[in-house]
């Protein structure tokens, strides 16, 4: 006896991979637009009410670090470490946030389970 199995025509499974294929290459070649652009970016942040602010691009790097005058002159450096710590970690969760709101986006096309 045989059965035929519904849905299991090797024709429309091989179409079904190459329209997954091609969707997966859409993806990969907008994920890389949308990372340069993310990379032109500058996400700032603040710790200290102010005292210190530090600015990341998209590629988590800092490009900026300002620190109040009137903390330097301050003996406890703890703090002061403290703070910028602070800031950048604050900086780069929001490249962070960002870079993992673009994946699910792009890939919200994508069949369940593939990803």
């Amino acid at each position: 006896m045989k059965v035929r199995i519904p849905g299991s025509n090797k024709k429309s499974d091989s179409g079904d991979f190459q329209d997954i294929a091609h969707k997966v290459k859409e993806m990969q070649k907008e994920m890389e637009i949308k990372l340069e652009e993310l990379s032109r970016k500058e996400y700032y942040a603040v710790s200290g009410g102010g005292t210190v602010n530090v600015t990341v691009n998209g590629s988590s790097r800092i490009v900026s670090l300002k620190i109040d005058p009137k903390a330097l002159s301050s003996s406890d450096t703890e703090i002061i470490e403290d703070m910028i710590i602070a800031a950048v970690n604050e900086a780069l969760r929001n490249v962070d946030d960002e870079k993992e709101k673009i994946s699910r986006n792009l890939s919200s096309g994508l069949p369940a389970g593939l990803i």
